[in-house]
């Protein structure tokens, strides 16, 4: 299947969780997740509660933290489209009938889109 969007957390998901606000290394498996994912045929959008307005309250702290992600996926030859600057809200449960539970299983996750794709 090509044409389809994945929406991809930063924090905790592609990169490890650090002292705020520094970027972590690259959580094992992510690289090659985005790899294969854009190999499916996806767009990759990168979501995260670093450009909310709610952790960001300047619009230019917002695009600083866009560019600061820009440039890790790049330093880490990470594939995605774009980050996205829509306010992710800050919160400790997310709820999401399209979400795919991350517990450090790319490979797993992986399986699940190709699966949704196929089916």
């Amino acid at each position: 299947m090509s044409g389809f969007r994945v929406c991809v957390d930063f924090d905790g998901t592609l990169s490890r969780c650090t002292n705020w606000p520094e970027l972590g290394e690259p959580i094992e498996g992510a690289r090659e997740a985005m790899i294969a994912l854009k190999e499916m045929g996806a767009t990759i959008m990168i979501h995260t509660c670093r450009t909310s307005e709610e952790v960001s309250k300047h619009l230019i702290d917002r695009v600083v933290q866009v560019k600061k992600i820009e440039e890790w996926c790049t330093r880490h030859d990470i594939p995605f489209d774009y980050v996205a600057m829509a306010n992710k809200p800050v919160a400790t449960f997310y709820v999401d009938d399209a979400a795919i539970r991350f517990e450090n299983n790319w490979d797993e996750v992986v399986r699940q889109i190709k699966e949704k794709c196929d089916g």
